[in-house]
């Protein structure tokens, strides 16, 4: 069976990697179609080395809006008139040159005539080649400007993918399409039904309610997730709350009826490895700080609207005077949170570490004492998210603390492995932090309590539903062609 995967990602998510390992393991053939990735590893995890990696052509990445139009519109005019003058000036030249004949009386003429040609299709060669250049640079002086002015105040600027997604798959053999995120919703629909194949959905969020996609572009994929998702063969979400909340947005607002989805947790693969790093201590060895220091650790994305700003500024309020914040991640951001450090004074608490590679990462996590989880309910997409951090804590036996959220009580207080509370300033926080370190005869028990769910919080676990699925689709498929013959 051969199975088509596509994904916006750049750095393809852990979520599609175990997928398709899985997959992969299963005797299935799987080829991925991202978006370029200009890295030289994936930070999400090693692929099989049998997965097919593709990615589309950025050419073919449509933008629903009227400043990419209109430049790349000016550009293909540009270069239309470039082509345009390229066949005038050889026109010109031909018809205009003479042979000169070295025993014809007029070669004197001829020769002259022809420095004159030579003459007049240089000056209209550099002439208009000053002038496409000088359009094409002011094109691109004001598309960046204008770029940088539209994302600062979040306006119509987004990418569509359903051009490119088809385009890269055209050559490509598939028995099934597996559609991640929205962006790639409407193409893998339209590659499997031109191809009468199924169609599967993992939904890694509810897509359309995050509040930092422009309002046009959000109400665009609602559309056609609510067009598309009543026909998919199953859909995947990552836990039950989120699949419940995109269910009734659709019977409420569309009135259409969606099937109940599959629910594969973001889980990790079972960490065989950590008994040998259970007295690890390679946080401590980077930031350079002694066992009498306790380590609270976030890691993952540093961005905005992640209540990190409140996380660091926290420090400044938590009085165990041996609470250290380890902050292990990636992204620009990292800046004005160094920035927020100084201007609190809490340098010297909150550390910032480079991220390391999914194969690698666990055994970090695991030199910490407390996993935290801060993100706040900016929007119904996060208000029943369940993180990828959530699951590597779980592995690395790490106690969570974290903001009170609906799926992250239900899992975290609900198993028995940590802490949430109101996370809504940098003095609550403090607060929560404290308590938890203050409680060693808790913090213990929450200690034991996550070695026990590590062993049934895992993607082994997942695997097997996951596979489960794929098999009776296969055996429907294997049934329905029986049938035809």
């Amino acid at each position: 069976m051969k199975v088509l995967v596509l994904t916006p990602d750049t750095d393809i998510d852990r979520r599609i990697i175990l997928q398709a390992n899985s997959l992969v393991k299963k005797g299935y053939d799987i080829t991925i179609i991202g978006v370029p990735y200009t890295g030289d590893n994936f930070l999400s995890g090693s692929v099989n080395e049998k997965i097919k990696i593709k990615r589309v052509d950025m050419n073919d990445i449509e933008y629903h809006s009227y400043l990419v139009k209109f430049y790349k519109q000016t550009h293909k005019k540009v270069m239309d008139f470039a082509y345009h003058r390229n066949d005038f000036i050889n026109n010109y030249a031909n018809k205009n040159i003479s042979y000169v004949d070295e025993n014809s009386s007029f070669k004197n003429a001829k020769k002259l005539k022809n420095k004159f040609v030579s003459f007049i299709t240089k000056a209209i060669n550099t002439i208009s080649t000053i002038l496409i250049r000088g359009i094409q640079l002011g094109a691109n002086i004001f598309y960046n400007l204008a770029l940088k002015f539209m994302r600062t105040f979040n306006l119509n600027f987004f990418p569509l993918f359903d051009k490119a997604f088809y385009n890269a798959a055209v050559d490509e053999e598939a028995d099934i399409v597996i559609a991640n995120d929205l962006p790639s919703f409407k193409a893998g629909y339209m590659i499997a039904k031109e191809r009468g194949i199924p169609l599967i959905y993992d939904a890694h969020e509810n897509y359309t309610e995050q509040c930092t996609l422009p309002r046009r572009y959000a109400k665009l994929l609602e559309k056609t997730e609510a067009e598309i998702l009543p026909n998919v063969d199953f859909w995947i979400v990552p836990n039950d709350l989120l699949g419940k909340a995109v269910i009734d947005k659709y019977q409420e607002k569309y009135h259409i009826a969606v099937k109940e989805p599959l629910v594969i947790q973001n889980a990790v693969k079972k960490w065989e490895q950590y008994p040998e790093y259970t007295n690890c201590n390679i946080l401590r060895e980077k930031i350079g700080v002694g066992n009498d220091k306790k380590i609270l650790l976030f890691q993952g994305g540093f961005l905005p609207k992640r209540n990190l700003e409140n996380l660091v500024k926290s420090m400044k309020y938590v009085t165990n005077s041996n609470v250290v914040l380890v902050m292990l991640g990636f992204g620009s951001y990292v800046e004005t949170l160094k920035k927020i450090a100084i201007s609190n004074h809490v340098e010297q608490k909150v550390f910032f570490l480079d991220p390391v590679s999914q194969d690698e990462l666990l055994k970090y996590t695991c030199s910490a004492d407390v996993g935290i989880i801060p993100y706040p309910a900016i929007d119904k997409n996060t208000y029943n998210c369940s993180p990828n951090k959530l699951y590597e804590f779980i592995q690395s036996r790490l106690p969570i603390l974290a903001n009170d959220l609906p799926f992250l009580r239900k899992l975290i207080v609900g198993e028995g492995i940590g802490i949430v509370q109101d996370f809504s300033s940098a003095k609550l926080i403090a607060k929560a932090v404290d308590e938890f370190f203050n409680n060693p005869e808790q913090y213990q028990r929450l200690k034991e309590r996550v070695n026990e769910v590590a062993e049934e919080i895992n993607w082994e676990n997942e695997e097997k539903k996951l596979l489960e699925y794929y098999t009776n689709l296969q055996g429907a498929m294997e049934a329905a062609a029986a049938k035809e013959r």
